[in-house]
């Protein structure tokens, strides 16, 4: 063990800062302080601190998403932790930095869970080459993480179908992507029927991909649909 923490020294997700082998925190002590800062933010548009903000998903047009928690505003043109969170979450499933972030996040959306047994979480499936790619998916990983706190189970009751990335395309062309990207999985649809659904996300620019996810839930039978993710822009 002594010689693989030698081998394998945990780096900080954020600044890359080496950490010591005994520390399964993935932020080094500046980035921590730098992250709760950030998550001490006000809102850009309401003025109300990020925890308890709710300006709602501007594509979300038809309201299917009732109420909305993120940890931190996201601005890609801005160096910031939330941004490294972010970008580490999507290369490496590093089970540290989900549990973390996890964790942050199930204290949010906690008030939104009146009955365990009659909730879910559902992820925002990644596109396929991606996970071919990486391995993993982030929003899964997260909300494994987020149950492991909460106690909710975990369905995986949306597929992602499309073949083409959102991060490329404007708004208009987001939501058209968005509506022929994403369908409800058969095998799972008796399992958000009547639930209250927690969608789960990493980032949020848009909201055309959350307000497409949103609305096929609500099709499908969920009694209500929140979001959660780590960040919005």
């Amino acid at each position: 063990m002594k010689l693989l923490s030698l081998l394998f020294v945990p780096k900080c997700v954020s600044c890359g800062k080496r950490l010591s082998p005994e520390n399964d925190a993935p932020l080094c002590k500046e980035c921590s302080e730098r992250w709760e800062k950030e998550k001490s933010a006000r809102c850009n548009t309401c003025g109300q601190p990020i925890a308890s903000c709710w300006c709602g998903v501007k594509a979300d047009v038809k309201h299917n998403i009732i109420a909305e928690r993120h940890l931190a505003n996201y601005n890609p043109s801005a160096e910031s932790v939330s941004k490294r969170i972010i970008f580490a979450m999507k290369k490496k499933a590093y089970r540290p930095l989900f549990d973390k972030i996890g964790a942050e996040l199930a204290n949010e959306i906690k008030r939104f869970i009146e009955d365990p047994e009659k909730t879910v979480l559902v992820n925002v499936p990644r596109i396929k080459r991606s996970v071919r790619e990486y391995g993993f998916d982030q929003a899964l990983v997260l909300s494994e993480s987020i149950s492991a706190v909460l106690g909710v189970p975990v369905v995986e009751a949306l597929e992602h179908i499309g073949s083409t990335k959102q991060k490329k395309l404007d708004l208009k062309g987001r939501t058209a992507n968005a509506k022929k990207s994403f369908s409800v999985s058969e095998k799972h649809k008796a399992e958000i029927k009547g639930k209250r659904v927690i969608l789960v996300d990493d980032l949020v620019t848009s909201g055309a991909t959350s307000a497409r996810c949103a609305q096929l839930l609500k099709r499908a039978g969920a009694e209500r649909v929140y979001l959660a993710c780590v960040a919005k822009a």
